[in-house]
């Protein structure tokens, strides 16, 4: 199993990855702000767990699809921004501004990313008009 040394901030802990992204204290706390800000704003109960949240599993129990969407979207943003920070001293860097920020800037590029592909009347994409 591989383990990870020096872990981050105050946990202190020589975990594996999965302790990093998702049982960690700091990690745990991100994770259900998270999850209470999706249930909110979607206004349905977005169950989080490792499946989902890990390993992009569409989530279960949301049957709207642009939700699962933003649930998919979401966990992404919330591992980048662990990924990112997991070995950085500075206090705050797990808080939901920073993942504000980091799930903003993924549905930009998503929605610049499909435009690339957007298909015209056609049927040609962007990068065949372009040429």
């Amino acid at each position: 199993m591989l383990k990870i040394f020096n872990h981050w901030h105050g946990c202190r802990v020589v975990g594996t990855l999965v302790h990093s992204l998702w049982t960690c204290p700091e990690v745990t706390a991100l994770w259900d702000g998270v999850r209470d800000t999706l249930s909110k704003v979607l206004n349905i109960n977005v169950p989080l767990d490792p499946a989902t949240c890990l390993l992009g599993i569409e989530p279960q129990g949301i049957n709207c699809k642009s939700a699962q969407n933003i649930v998919t979207l979401a966990c992404l943003a919330t591992k980048s921004l662990i990924l990112m920070n997991w070995k950085v001293s500075k206090a705050n860097c797990f808080d939901m501004y920073n993942w504000l920020d980091e799930f903003l800037n993924l549905r930009s590029m998503e929605e610049t990313a499909s435009l690339l592909v957007y298909r015209d009347g056609d049927g040609n994409g962007l990068r065949a008009i372009i040429r």
